[in-house]
């Protein structure tokens, strides 16, 4: 099926034109089936993209990875121009302000790119599997723009979508010839960020300076929001977390197999940092524990290896076995739901 367009093909080059065909065939097989014509008002403003009022079905297949990538925010009074967004140094996509975009790729490493100012973004592409990339941009005290791709869980998506009401944005074949010529002008001499690292579930992940928060924990009240860090690790089949002050120390320690959960959970009064949101079951209950990098050169990039290391993991992990008897449920309840242990002298109890 032909890619919609927003100006005749006939000006992009013959192999522009495949390229925007590819680019778009997964996208273009849903909306067909969903029969939604394009935003004409919109499509008309500019020959880069045409905008679609449809979700195409995001499940990937198993030869394949889909990846969504949602543009929500609105940093500026006035509108921000569309990013460029190549893959492996490929055109991918033309991303406007308040938009997403869908599309099958191959399995394997792939290298995002083309954010104006941002740093390439490294991450695995497993077949049968579908990953969202949300655009963060925020603007400094210097009034600087800053844009960084995250990773969140791909089943907020569809609602995502929903509640902005964003509609998709599918690349012309000129607006592909476009991302090509600014594409051959060279790669980013930066280097990558990598989502995941290392692959190895083997080795033990380590992250300094890492803010902690348990919101659900009623003794952790008085710690919420605290400008206090620690050094949170992964490694032997679970999460570890370990603050040590002046008044004691504090030991968070999750099983990996016992996670529910794991997303974005917004940024806080601290500064514009991403905390990550993890769900997981202790004892009878759910709890929530978030983690955050106190860093301010790359929250973000921090951000995604927690995230992506934690997705890999996950899946290595085997299924956690339920104790029995009564001898086990003690040992439980006397380990405490939020497994928070504290030395002498600490502000915090269990």
């Amino acid at each position: 099926m032909r890619a919609p367009t927003g100006g005749p093909a006939s000006r992009a080059p013959r192999g522009a034109r495949a390229v925007a065909a590819a680019l778009a065939a997964g996208a273009l097989a849903a909306l067909a089936a969903a029969g939604a014509p394009p935003r004409a008002e919109a499509a008309a403003r500019d020959w880069r993209y045409a905008l679609h009022d449809s979700l195409p079905d995001l499940a990937a297949p198993p030869d394949s990875a889909v990846l969504v990538l949602v543009r929500e925010q609105f940093v500026r009074k006035n509108p921000l121009p569309p990013e460029r967004i190549t893959l492996d140094g490929a055109p991918h996509a033309w991303l406007p302000q308040r938009a997403f975009h869908v599309a099958r790729v191959a399995p394997g490493l792939r290298r995002l790119g083309g954010l104006f100012g941002a740093p390439d973004l490294v991450l695995g592409c497993a077949p049968g599997r579908t990953l969202l990339l949300r655009l963060r941009e925020t603007i400094d005290e210097e009034d600087r723009l800053r844009m960084r791709w995250i990773l969140d869980d791909p089943a907020v998506a569809p609602e995502l979508v929903r509640a902005a009401a964003l509609p998709l944005a599918v690349p012309t074949a000129r607006g592909v010839a476009e991302i090509a010529k600014r594409a051959a002008r060279g790669a980013s001499a930066a280097p990558p960020d990598t989502a995941g690292a290392p692959a190895d579930t083997a080795l033990t992940l380590s992250l300094a300076e890492i803010w902690f928060e348990h919101p659900l924990d009623p003794m952790n009240l008085r710690r919420d929001f605290s400008i206090l860090t620690g050094e949170l690790t992964l490694g032997g089949g679970r999460l570890a977390y370990l603050q040590r002050h002046r008044r004691g120390e504090v030991r968070v320690s999750i099983p990996l197999d016992s996670i529910e959960s794991v997303r974005f959970g917004g940024t806080r009064y601290v500064g514009s940092a991403p905390w990550i949101d993890i769900v997981y079951r202790e004892g009878a209950g759910r709890w929530r524990a978030s983690f955050a990098d106190a860093s301010p050169a790359n929250p973000e990039g921090t951000y995604n290896r927690i995230f992506g290391a934690l997705a890999l993991r996950r899946r290595s992990a085997a299924p956690r076995r339920p104790a029995r008897g009564r001898r086990a449920a003690a040992r439980r309840q006397s380990r405490g739901v939020l497994r928070l242990r504290t030395t002498p002298g600490s502000s915090t109890s269990t």
